[in-house]
C-alpha cells in the first residue's frame, strides 16, 4: 500500500508541487482533491477494477476541490470511475455549488461525482467506506472549519490533519496511528500569520506527533512565499529543524 503525494502546496502551485491532493490508489482513498488531482490519471493501473474511488474533503476551499472539476479530462479515453466525495454537510454543499452553475457547467451527476456526507448520529465515526477500511472523524479549527480523518485498514493505520492548527489538535485523535499526514504551512518565524490563517508551524506539528506517539510523520501543504518556491531541501519549507528533533 503506497501514499502518493500528487499535490503538496498550499493556497496555489508553483513550479514544483501543485495543490492539495494524496491518493492510496490499492484502496481507492483520495485525499484531498486540489490541483494535483490530474495526476490520478497515471495511477488509475493500480486502482482494482470497478473500485470507486473515495474522495475525503477536508473543507472546500478552491485550493482542496478544484481538481474534482478535472474528471473529464482526468479520465478522459479510460472508463470513468465512480467517486464518493465524503465531508461534513456543509462542506459538501459548498462544493456541491461550485458545478452546473457561472462558476463550473457541468453537473456533479453529469462528472459522476455524488456527494457521502459524513453520519449526523455519530459525525466521530464513518464505517463502511469499502470493506477494509474504518474512518473516524473530527472538526478542527479553521475559517470555515476543516475535518480531520483517522483511518484504519487492515494493514496500517495514519491520520490525515491539514488546513489547521497543530497546537489546538487532540493527540487522542491520532493516538494509535501508525502515520501521521500533516501540514506544516510555515516556518516558526511566521507564528503570528498561521495563528491569523489557521495554519501550522513546524515546532506544533513535531510537538503533536510526539505526543501522539506515531512513528511516521509526513509534512505536507506548505505555503508558497517566494523565498519557499524551490526545489531544494526540506528547510526551505518548513524552516530550521530544531537541534532536539524528536
Amino acid at each position: 500500500m503506497k501514499l502518493h503525494l500528487l499535490g503538496t502546496a498550499g493556497y496555489h502551485g508553483n513550479s514544483f508541487r501543485e495543490t492539495t491532493c494524496l491518493v492510496i490508489p490499492e484502496k481507492g482513498i483520495v485525499l484531498d482533491a486540489g490541483t494535483g488531482f490530474f495526476r490520478l490519471r497515471r495511477l488509475m493501473k493500480d486502482v482494482p477494477e470497478r473500485m470507486p474511488l473515495n474522495v475525503f474533503l477536508t473543507h472546500p476551499h478552491l485550493d482542496h476541490v478544484v481538481g474534482l472539476s478535472y474528471t473529464m479530462t482526468t479520465f478522459h479515453g479510460m472508463d470513468r470511475p465512480s467517486i464518493r466525495v465524503h465531508g461534513n454537510r456543509e462542506h459538501l454543499a459548498a462544493t456541491a455549488s461550485l458545478f452546473g452553475g457561472p462558476l463550473f457547467p457541468l453537473t456533479p451527476e453529469f462528472l459522476g461525482l455524488t456527494f457521502q456526507p459524513l453520519p449526523h448520529h455519530d459525525p466521530l465515526y464513518c464505517r463502511g467506506i469499502t470493506e477494509s477500511i474504518s474512518v473516524r472523524s473530527c472538526t478542527l479549527p479553521h475559517p470555515g472549519t476543516s475535518i480531520g480523518y483517522h483511518f484504519d485498514t487492515d494493514e496500517t493505520s495514519f491520520v490525515y490533519i491539514t488546513d489547521t492548527d497543530a497546537s489546538q489538535v487532540r493527540s487522542s485523535f491520532v493516538h494509535g496511528a501508525k502515520t501521521l499526514i500533516h501540514e506544516c504551512n510555515f516556518p516558526d518565524e511566521y507564528v503570528d500569520l498561521a495563528r491569523r490563517s489557521g495554519h501550522s508551524i513546524l515546532s506544533d506539528v513535531l510537538k503533536l506527533a510526539e505526543r501522539a506517539k506515531v512513528e511516521k510523520l509526513v509534512l505536507m501543504h506548505f505555503n508558497n512565499f517566494p523565498e519557499m518556491d524551490t526545489g531544494l531541501s526540506m528547510e526551505n519549507l518548513v524552516g530550521e529543524l530544531p537541534k532536539n528533533l524528536p
